[in-house]
């Protein structure tokens, strides 16, 4: 019955979170394949956290919304893999660089260069410890 349980609750998560793939055909960023994998795995991994709609719960849980602009230097897209929650999902380099690209491609329409599997893979060995304070450091307007 637990199996059937987060069945249940896995679809209504995707059924809830910006509607289907095909919407957000920004295909030189990730094919629809990799867009839907992205999502489940955000929602299994990330939106405990940072809720379905990526909004989380500021301070401690930041929003999601706005990305793009920490990504946007090369000290943020190290930063976005570096947060614990980020360095250690058990999933693969390529997997988290497709979330993080994901993320962008649904909250933003502003360009970006997409996150790598090398560069994400490079930046979780070396989590952070104080990623609040990092962040409010940083990007203190992205902080609330």
């Amino acid at each position: 019955m637990p199996s059937l349980r987060r069945a249940l609750v896995l679809l209504c998560c995707l059924a809830s979170f910006a509607g289907n793939a095909d919407d957000y055909s920004r295909g030189e960023v990730l094919d629809a394949a990799t867009m839907q994998r992205a999502r489940v795995d955000y929602l299994l991994h990330c939106g405990g956290c940072h809720l379905a709609d990526g909004t989380g719960a500021p301070p401690n849980v930041p929003t999601l919304m706005g990305l793009e602009e920490i990504i946007s230097s090369p000290i943020g897209r190290d930063y976005v893999a570096r947060v614990p929650g980020a360095s250690q999902v058990p999933i693969s380099d390529q997997a988290l660089a497709d979330v993080f690209n994901w993320i962008l491609v649904t909250t933003t329409d502003a360009d970006f260069e997409p996150l790598t599997a090398e560069e994400v893979g490079a930046s979780r060995l070396r989590v952070l410890a104080d990623p609040v304070g990092y962040r409010q450091r940083f990007w203190p307007e992205a902080a609330d």
